[in-house]
Parts: structure tokens; sequence; C-alpha cells
């Protein structure tokens, strides 16, 4: 199983939506940033409700090229 590591401390994530479909299955969408930091960018989630509890099974994050200028 593939693990990322730490997050760096201050994000802070901004307009999370939580889409369900069905008692099961979640999407997660959100922008996020860094307190004192131009960096911005958006994270999904797809989250199932395996028989050990809920867990997600695909995560993406990306950076806004403009805060990496």
């Amino acid at each position: 199983m593939a693990t990322e590591p730490p997050l760096p401390a201050g994000r802070r994530l901004v307009d999370p939506i939580i889409t369900t479909f069905g008692p099961d299955l979640a999407v997660v969408t959100t922008r996020f940033g860094y307190d004192g930091t131009a960096t911005t960018g958006r994270q999904t989630q797809t989250w199932v409700r395996l028989p050990v509890g809920w867990r997600i099974v695909t995560a993406h994050v990306s950076v806004s090229a403009a805060a990496t200028d």
C-alpha cells in the first residue's frame, strides 16, 4: 500500500463538497491552501464503506501551476 509523507503544518481546506452515492460510497472534493503562502490546490478522495469501516480507495492532489511560479 502506498503512503505519503505528512502534510506541512498550516494546511486549510476551503469549500469541501461531499457527494454521496448511496449509503456506502462518497466523493469528497475541496480546495486547499497553506497559511502564509500563495500555494493553492485541489484534492479529491473517493471513500467506500468496507466491512472494516470507511476507507479512502483513491485520491488525487494537485497544486495550482500559478502557485509554483
